[in-house]
């Protein structure tokens, strides 16, 4: 008897198993919501412009995957690179009181779900930037497909038009873009910095400024004769920096300023260059150097009320190319090529602080930042709601030191070398 108990028990057992797991499946399943390749249009760039009439235009830069493989595509020649580059994107637009409006109207038109997971930037237009982002923001921070690292770029011309730059080196533009940002050589804000600034009572927002640029040096009398403007060659090319106050953009800063911003910032890479003009009583010439690494310090400080800002900046970097009669081998020639160029990276600094403190009015260097480290209590007492007219009246003090870690395999320059033999 305990036996047959024993064997029903064991039947109803499996019965109950069998139901769970017929029951569980559906749930198990990993491709219930799945899309297929051929199903889907993948975004690698997105370009937003403001109309003439105010509406808002969106460019979606779209890969053909049947044109990126390199089957039949190697060695191709000059005359047909252009060509690989234009087939294998596909550039479509549309307008829209949104960008989700926009968007909607994009997909009427496409046979392909569009797919903006793999989006590799995003460039804005001026026009659209002046007017203020946080509506455009709004859709790519709330969309469940938008990729929050990709590139935030700005342009002073028309975002379309960097869309439709032909690369030399990709076959996708969008890549050559997040390729330059990848460098080091800008800032470098991707959505999600660049929301997170926007949203910071400490910091305001900055971004990179792009445009396509000739790859060759134009202006020249003997160019002019060997190069016909329409053929001209370009290249996307960093230009500088977009500065913003809150959402909307107030001004652009160049390259010279702007790496004045990386400094502040602690964000100037390994291997920047860096050359030097050295003085006629002191040798003349030029050195140039390769930055190895750099360090900034802010340090702020309270007193009675007022809040002031000491900055410190350290440089490291080797000598590589000399036109200067200095002899390098001189403990005295490295500690003035290290004190030149000290006092030139504090005037730097300067000229940037000038420039967003004074004419921009937007501390996008970070000093709200600092203050608030270091004195939260007082920033939430009143500092922060004061910032913007503490920032443009703070005092601040810059100091910097160089370090010529060494200056190559030898010591004498070409030039001092052949005065020596005459």
């Amino acid at each position: 008897m305990e036996t047959l108990r024993g064997k029903v028990r064991i039947a109803v057992t499996k019965r109950i198993l069998f139901l769970i797991i017929l029951l569980a499946l559906p749930l198990l399943s990993g491709c219930w919501s799945r899309r297929e390749v051929n199903d889907v249009a993948f975004v690698s760039g997105i370009g937003i412009d403001q109309m003439e009439d105010g509406r808002i235009r969106l460019a979606l830069q779209l890969a053909i995957p049947r044109m990126l493989g390199s089957s039949g595509q190697g060695g191709t020649s000059s005359s047909g690179e252009k060509d690989i580059a234009a087939k294998a994107v596909w550039i479509v637009s549309e307008s829209g009181e949104s960008i989700m409006d926009a968007y909607r109207k994009l997909q009427e038109k496409l046979q392909r779900e569009i797919f903006f997971a793999h989006n590799r930037i995003i460039c804005i237009g001026e026009s659209m930037a002046r007017q203020g982002l946080s509506p455009v923001l709004d859709f790519f921070v709330r969309y469940q497909e938008s990729r929050m690292q990709s590139y935030l770029i700005f342009t002073r011309g028309e975002a379309l038009d960097l869309l439709y730059y032909l690369p030399k080196f990709e076959k996708i533009p969008a890549e050559v873009m997040r390729e330059s940002e990848k460098t080091g050589t800008g800032i470098g804000a991707k959505m999600r910095d660049f929301a997170e600034m926007l949203l910071a009572d400490d910091s305001q927002p900055v971004a990179d400024e792009m445009d396509v640029v000739a790859s060759n040096v134009q202006g020249s009398e003997e160019t002019a004769k060997r190069v016909p403007p329409s053929d001209i060659e370009g290249s996307i090319a960093l230009k500088g920096l977009a500065v913003f106050k809150d959402d909307k953009l107030v001004g652009w800063i160049d390259r010279k300023e702007a790496r004045g911003v990386l400094w502040f910032h602690n964000k100037t890479k390994k291997g920047s260059a860096y050359t030097l003009e050295i003085p006629k009583e002191k040798g003349g010439g030029k050195v140039s150097l390769e930055m190895i690494s750099s360090k900034t310090e802010l340090t702020p400080f309270l007193k009675e009320g007022e809040v002031g800002m000491e900055v410190k900046a350290y440089l490291k970097g080797d000598l590589y190319e000399s036109s200067s009669s200095l002899d390098l081998t001189n403990p005295e020639s490295i500690r003035l090529i290290e004190n030149l160029l000290a006092e030139d990276v504090e005037n730097r600094l300067r000229l940037t602080l000038k420039k967003v403190q004074k004419d921009y009015r937007s501390d996008i260097i970070g000093f709200g930042a600092a203050v608030h480290r270091k004195y939260p209590r007082q920033w939430q007492n009143g500092l922060n709601e004061r910032w913007d007219q503490l920032f443009t009246e703070i005092p601040v003090t810059i100091h910097s030191k160089m370090t010529v870690r060494n200056t190559g395999l030898t010591g004498s320059s070409l030039k001092q070398k052949e005065e020596e033999n005459k």
